[in-house]
């Protein structure tokens, strides 16, 4: 199953929200906001699947997911992260829609 959050519910246990995350970094992060706002949690290494899971009670998944959010805008990653590819990739797009208005225009105002 693919999943587009970092989180979900435990298999076992329901009562309890698991965050995984790849980057240890982040989760080092997420752990010690965890820490900082007295969240009691679990926390777990798989080895095999390289990720670091936290495991949280739903009734403190509203803050855990605060901290959550901060932890993925401090270690965001770039969309293009070369500078040369994305300011290739906005003057080529700036170049389209110059030349887009500029057919606009010619058809609907010049046209005899």
């Amino acid at each position: 199953m693919i999943r587009l959050a970092n989180y979900h519910t435990h298999p076992q246990h329901k009562d309890y929200m698991v965050f995984t995350f790849k980057n240890f970094e982040q989760g080092n992060y997420f752990e010690s906001q965890l820490l900082a706002q007295n969240i009691p949690y679990e926390k777990a290494i798989d080895e095999e699947e390289n990720v670091m899971m936290f495991g949280i009670k739903t009734t403190l998944f509203e803050k855990a997911q605060k901290i959550n959010a901060d932890s993925f805008a401090k270690y965001k990653k770039a969309f293009i992260p070369d500078n040369a590819v994305r300011y290739t990739v906005l003057i080529i797009f700036f170049i389209l829609i110059t030349l887009a208005l500029t057919g606009y225009i010619k058809t609907h105002y010049f046209n005899e």
